[in-house]
């Protein structure tokens, strides 16, 4: 299938998860059956280790008479493997190409549901869950959505240099380690048309540029969820963004 997505519908269907994964009242945390079927219709709201060896064509072969050393697995390490080990296990679904966790050690441990077929906006209400950004993966990034008054919280704890795992429905891991955090201001918290200014840098992004500066990137992981500040809940966006260890 083509990975050609037409302008227009990259800002409708950008704008509509950017701007919309906003906090809730916390009466409103969780929807009864009846609600959460009506959003979706609507679509919600946006080793092996090879010994070396030598070959000696035309002469005995003697090998030195030392000892292998064994690597030694730090004990922290050989800790958080365990804990992901343990995680990614009570996720096996046998399929290998789902991403079906997220993890940092001490900081996050969820299970990622995905956005259901034309509802590229949804994001799960329920506590704990995180969604898969469906339009993100089209440009070979992991797009891991959450609003800031659920899973999304956790994503502030997290820092530069961090270690992040995504989990796959056969139990295996891609490695990740978090290269930046970015925060934007949304000029118009609940406009759809909205423009974006950069924190840091004070750059000002359209809703469709934010996108390709933050999703266009292969082989990244990045978390994105809700900055409320003066009042207001969805007054900015925060991004997390991972780049594949090699």
């Amino acid at each position: 299938m083509s990975r050609k997505i037409y302008r227009s519908t990259i800002i409708f269907t950008l704008v509509i998860a950017v701007l919309l994964i906003s906090a809730m009242p916390a009466a409103a945390n969780v929807l009864d059956d009846a609600q959460n079927a009506s959003r979706y219709e609507q679509g919600g709201i946006w080793s092996n280790v090879l010994r070396p060896y030598a070959y000696y064509p035309n002469a005995e072969i003697n090998l030195p008479d030392t000892a292998v050393s064994e690597q030694v697995v730090p004990a922290e390490d050989a800790l958080v493997g365990e804990k992901l080990f343990a995680f990614a296990s009570s996720l096996n679904t046998g399929n290998e190409n789902v991403v079906a966790g997220v993890f940092a050690d001490e900081v996050l441990a969820y299970p990622v549901i995905q956005q259901p077929s034309g509802s590229a906006a949804f994001v799960s209400t329920q506590d704990d869950v995180v969604t898969q950004f469906a339009l993100a993966a089209q440009y070979g990034t992991v797009g891991i959505l959450a609003h800031n008054f659920l899973a999304g919280a956790s994503f502030f704890d997290l820092s530069s240099g961090q270690d992040l795992y995504v989990v796959y429905g056969d139990g295996e891991t891609a490695h990740y380690v978090v290269k930046e955090i970015r925060e934007f201001q949304a000029l118009q918290p609940y406009s759809a048309y909205s423009e974006f200014i950069d924190l840091e840098t004070n750059a000002r992004y359209t809703s469709s540029s934010l996108f390709y500066e933050v999703y266009g990137q292969n082989n990244t992981l990045v978390l994105q969820t809700c900055i409320a500040a003066n009042g207001v809940d969805s007054w900015g966006r925060l991004f997390v963004i991972a780049e594949l260890a090699s």
